[in-house]
């Protein structure tokens, strides 16, 4: 009950805030006024949804390209992964200046909420030569 009590007492100051689907929008109800409670889906509307020829058309256009793209969407943190995902795009790149051909393309974006995170990525990026290209937000 305190967290509830805390939380209405928070959000009560806030401009707006973002449910993820109109069935989550009585979660504001009582902390924030309702006009100013916006629904945004967190999905994908079946008008979205391709048809089967088109989903195996776009899927083996995909498949069929010599060098795949690896996003990294999310916050740049440890536990998220990221610097897995660096580690991989290191191994790529010295594949590549062995000769062999590039097989994959690697975007980060997201960000960063430590400055030691921020340090270590780019770290990493300049030690392993590295060309991170996508836009970095945060701190």
């Amino acid at each position: 009950m305190w967290q509830r009590k805390l939380n209405i007492h928070l959000l009560s100051e806030v401009s707006f805030a973002i449910s993820l689907s109109e069935s989550l929008r009585p979660n504001f109800i009582d902390i924030v006024p309702e006009k100013r409670i916006w629904v945004i889906e967190n999905g994908v509307s079946k008008d979205n949804v391709p048809s089967e020829s088109e989903f195996r058309v776009t899927l083996t256009e995909r498949l069929n390209k010599s060098v795949k793209q690896v996003l990294f969407l999310s916050n740049l943190i440890e536990s998220k992964g990221y610097r897995k995902v660096l580690e991989v795009a290191a191994i790529e790149r010295k594949r590549i200046v062995s000769g062999e051909k590039q097989r994959l393309k690697f975007d980060f974006a997201g960000a960063f909420f430590d400055v030691s995170e921020r340090n270590f990525f780019e770290s990493f990026v300049r030690e392993k030569s590295l060309r991170i290209l996508s836009h970095i937000t945060g701190l």
